[in-house]
């Protein structure tokens, strides 16, 4: 496996993970992580009391947020393709971008040391 097929591993795993869940957005309403239903009811997303200091990071991190997320480091991945080592500069820019990308999963078994940066 190679960095780029790394990330977009990483990457399908946590579009796969969000579209599974409720989809959000995700708000904080009264100390409960809910979704707001286009008829403008609530519906409890987290069944267990979740600390006040988790609620907002939580609810900040809902699937439609992460399904963006993704999309967005996708397309770097894909817009770095286009480099090729002739042009040093854009090749270091793109090998630098993926690897950024990369250690956001570092601790995952399959991450490389040695793609670090």
């Amino acid at each position: 496996m190679d960095i780029v097929d790394f990330v977009r591993a990483r990457l399908d795993e946590r579009a796969q993970i969000a579209e599974r869940a409720t989809p959000g957005p995700w708000v904080v309403c009264d100390g409960v992580i809910a979704d707001y239903e286009e008829n403008a009811t609530w519906e409890q997303v987290v069944e267990q009391p979740v600390a006040p200091r988790d609620d907002t990071h939580i609810a900040a991190n809902d699937p439609a947020y992460v399904l963006r997320d993704v999309a967005a480091k996708r397309a770097i991945v894909d817009a770095c393709g286009y480099a090729d080592e002739s042009d040093s500069a854009l090749f270091e820019a793109w090998r630098d971008a993926v690897s950024y990308l990369a250690a956001i999963d570092s601790a995952h078994p399959d991450y490389d040391p040695k793609w670090r940066r």
